[in-house]
């Protein structure tokens, strides 16, 4: 679904600012081929974490990042596992934990998110379930709980919990519905609750996501009478996210077009004048019989029921808040088959086959206040997109699995191209 700019005081940012919407703009004012831009580079400060099962410092699912002055956080949660709250310096050695599990203060039963407020010293740690959010002192010190009345669905690969730089809590909920019909859709409508310091609702937020997903395939299972929900490989999505001024940013990828949305109700857009990447023919054959595997489970005559799959990518797959008025776009590259595989060999399974593509991961990095793009990150060998990466000014984290499928978590210091790292 292509969203219908209509807003009277609408600006576009180019690569070069902010330049007020009127007559078309010539080619040449908003191109800029992916060979002349500037790389910001990544220079690697620590491991954290072995990889190795058994080992204290193992991950078995980092959900979450952070960062407290010197210091790295890593929310490592596996529902009805595994659950520790790590605290690690700048060169990967362990300083302590925060928490931990229980029913007491400042402990916790599965916690799903993190977030850091920089402006009141504190750190917020939200449950997996229902409105529960823990509150602590930089140093990790217990200081309350915050309840909301709600409770709500997580986003995987998405903040559920997020602090703008004046100190306003933003808390993810998702609004769920069944379409009707013979074909009926699974329709979810986020939006955010904004907290103040004391953990009371003082606004909400609604995504304005699309209404309906037309990419979306449904199939029912005899076993169980409810249903599979998948997708078509490739297809366009909505994305969004809060940013550290408290904007929202978001776009839907069928082009490079990024709404940025302040609390004051000023629109402004990012874009980027820049060809699709085609997708291999035999890349996309692969994608569409593993998605039809998935869905078969529980109904193993299942049709397709949705478009085919797209033979270009999205235009972008993330958008990514900075701490430091920065936004972060996520792009993937030409698919490339993995050394060893066979293209003509087509997945057997829905979970024992490994995909045989890979791509290279890129961010295009735009400062949110002028528009300005500052550059592309080329993502390390092994990035994984969930947890979501903790970015400001100075730090890179994330995670990163090895060939077993394993994950650590590496920092990095960025190098700007304009200042050399700020």
């Amino acid at each position: 679904m292509r969203r219908i700019l209509k807003y009277a005081a609408l600006m576009v940012i180019s690569l070069n600012g902010f330049i007020p919407l009127g007559p078309p703009l010539a080619q040449s004012s908003i191109r800029r081929s992916q060979s002349q831009l500037q790389t910001i580079e990544l220079t690697e400060l620590c491991v954290i974490g072995t990889g190795v099962q058994g080992e204290d410092d193992f991950f078995a699912k980092p959900v979450s990042l952070g960062v407290v002055g010197d210091s790295i956080l890593v929310l490592d949660s596996k529902p009805g596992g595994h659950v520790r709250f790590s605290v690690y310096g700048l060169d990967g050695i362990p300083l302590g934990t925060i928490g931990g599990i229980g029913g007491g203060p400042g402990e916790y039963r599965q916690p799903w998110a993190l977030a850091i407020d920089d402006k009141n010293d504190r750190i917020f740690l939200r449950e997996a379930a229902g409105g529960k959010i823990h509150v602590y002192s930089r140093a990790g010190l217990f200081i309350e709980v915050l309840r909301l009345p709600v409770g709500g669905l997580l986003a995987i690969n998405k903040p559920s919990i997020q602090v703008s730089d004046d100190g306003s809590l933003f808390f993810l909920r998702f609004e769920y519905k069944i379409t009707e019909g013979s074909h009926p859709r699974f329709i979810r409508q986020p939006f955010y609750y904004i907290l103040d310091q004391d953990g009371s609702v003082t606004d909400t937020l609604r995504v304005p996501a699309p209404t309906e997903d037309r990419y979306q395939l449904v199939a029912n299972s005899r076993s169980t009478g409810g249903s599979r929900i998948g997708r078509v490989p490739f297809a366009p999505t909505y994305h969004w996210a809060i940013t550290s001024s408290g904007a929202l940013a978001h776009g839907y990828s069928d082009e490079f077009l990024i709404m940025v949305e302040s609390s004051t109700g000023e629109i402004n857009t990012i874009h980027r004048d820049i060809s699709p990447i085609a997708i291999d023919s035999k890349e996309r054959a692969w994608y569409r019989e593993f998605e039809l595997l998935s869905l078969r489970v529980g109904q193993d005559d299942w049709k397709w029921n949705g478009p085919s799959v797209p033979r270009t990518k999205p235009f972008f797959q993330a958008i990514y808040p900075c701490k430091n008025v920065q936004i972060w776009v996520l792009r993937e590259g030409q698919g490339q088959l993995i050394e060893g595989s066979n293209s003509n060999v087509l997945p057997t399974s829905e979970i024992a086959d490994n995909p045989i593509w890979e791509s290279i991961w890129t961010f295009e990095v735009f400062d949110e206040m002028t528009g300005r793009l500052l550059g592309i990150v080329n993502t390390p060998e092994g990035f994984s997109e969930f947890p979501a990466p903790f970015i400001n000014s100075e730090l890179f984290i994330c995670a990163v699995e090895d060939e077993s499928g394993a994950q650590v978590v590496k920092a990095y210091e960025l190098h700007f191209p304009d200042s050399g790292g700020g």
